[in-house]
C-alpha cells in the first residue's frame, strides 16, 4: 500500500511540474514575442505599466494588458498564440473595445505573425 501511494505522488509531482514547465516557456516565448511587436510599435519598452499578465483559458492565448505611461487612457491588450505564432493589438478605453481606426491611439494595432526564428514574417494593421 505504501509503494502504490509513492507511485501516485509521483505521478502528480511529474505532470504537476510538467505543466509549470509549459506555462513558464509559454510566458517567456509571449513576453519576447510582445516586447517586439511593442518596439516595431514604435512605444518605449520600459515606459509602461503591466496591468494584466497570464494565459487566459477559454480562447488560449497568453494576454498582456498595458497601459503605456504617455498614453494613459487607453489600455492595450496583446494576445499572443503560440499555435499560430502571431500576436493581435487591441485598445481599450473605458472598458470599451475602440475601432481601430480611432484617432485617440497613440500607437498602431497590429496584427503580427512570427517564424520560429523569432523573426516577423507578416505584420499588418488590425481591421475590425
Amino acid at each position: 500500500m505504501k509503494k502504490f501511494f509513492t507511485i501516485i505522488i509521483c505521478i502528480f509531482l511529474i505532470i504537476f511540474f510538467s505543466i509549470k514547465v509549459y506555462f513558464y516557456t509559454y510566458e517567456n516565448l509571449a513576453n519576447k514575442r510582445i516586447a517586439q511587436v511593442i518596439e516595431l510599435q514604435g512605444a518605449n519598452n520600459s515606459e509602461y505599466e503591466i496591468t494584466y499578465n497570464s494565459f487566459n483559458y477559454t480562447q488560449g492565448f497568453w494576454d498582456k494588458d498595458i497601459i503605456f505611461k504617455n498614453d494613459k487612457e487607453i489600455k492595450y491588450e496583446y494576445s499572443f498564440n503560440r499555435k499560430y505564432n502571431i500576436v493581435k493589438v487591441f485598445a481599450i478605453e473605458n472598458k470599451t473595445h475602440l475601432p481601430v481606426t480611432n484617432e485617440k491611439t497613440k500607437y498602431p494595432l497590429l496584427e503580427v505573425k512570427f517564424n520560429n526564428k523569432n523573426e516577423i514574417i507578416n505584420k499588418r494593421e488590425l481591421d475590425l
